[in-house]
């Protein structure tokens, strides 16, 4: 591996440099430097972005990897401690000490990240760009889950950015039928364009527009 590396840093607000800059470094034996596959922004960059960051910062939370034997893994970016009661007890994701790699560690823009081995998951058959929206696929799945969405369920879904989008196809693919509801024209267009059953204005009837009465909203 060699020891320097391209990436992308914040460095002040609205500042992101390309700097070659030092091969992350392993201070624990769960931890590994892998080489990026896949990079998304989200909107969580974007703020970071336009507000700066307390020191200069490597951003990227949503990335593939590709491990020693050539596979592709996706991270979970959150690191938990691991040793607090809500760790032990299966909320790691309230834990108070956990932190985000991309956020309060460096992260995926750049060739190699460092990232502790029980946050890979082994993506078996998908392509590095499906992988690379697996945190936020995993965020709406969840919500859609929360809400029990199944087979034949009508659904709200507020707003077309990209996690309105995304719970679109969550929400389908559970078998939902799915409004969406967007102020901007155009981005009403995209959600249609995308495959949404349905896609209205502010102040038009959703249960006009399926049809039914949505059970559930996004």
């Amino acid at each position: 591996m060699p020891p320097t590396m391209r990436a992308v840093r914040l460095e002040g607000p609205g500042q992101a440099v390309v700097r070659e800059l030092p091969v992350p470094e392993v201070v624990d034996a769960d931890w590994r430097v892998l080489q990026v596959e896949r990079a998304s922004i989200c909107a969580t960059d974007r703020k970071w972005f336009a507000r700066g960051a307390s020191e200069p910062r490597i951003l990227g939370h949503e990335m593939v990897l590709r491990d020693e034997d050539g596979r592709l893994v996706g991270v979970h970016p959150e690191v938990p401690c691991r040793a607090c009661k809500l760790c032990a007890d299966g909320w790691d994701n309230r834990c108070h000490a956990r932190y985000s790699v991309g956020l309060q560690a460096d992260g995926a823009l750049a060739e190699r990240v460092a990232v502790r081995e029980d946050r890979l998951v082994d993506l078996g058959e998908l392509a590095a760009d499906q992988g690379a929206l697996l945190e936020p696929v995993a965020c709406c799945w969840h919500a859609a889950d929360m809400l029990g969405a199944t087979e034949g369920d009508a659904a709200l879904v507020i707003g077309a950015g990209a996690m309105g989008i995304i719970s679109t196809w969550v929400l389908q693919a559970l078998g939902a039928r799915v409004v969406v509801m967007q102020r901007s024209p155009e981005r009403r267009h995209l959600a249609a364009e995308l495959g949404a059953d349905a896609a209205i204005g502010p102040d038009d009837d959703p249960a006009e527009a399926l049809g039914v009465q949505p059970r559930i909203a996004v």
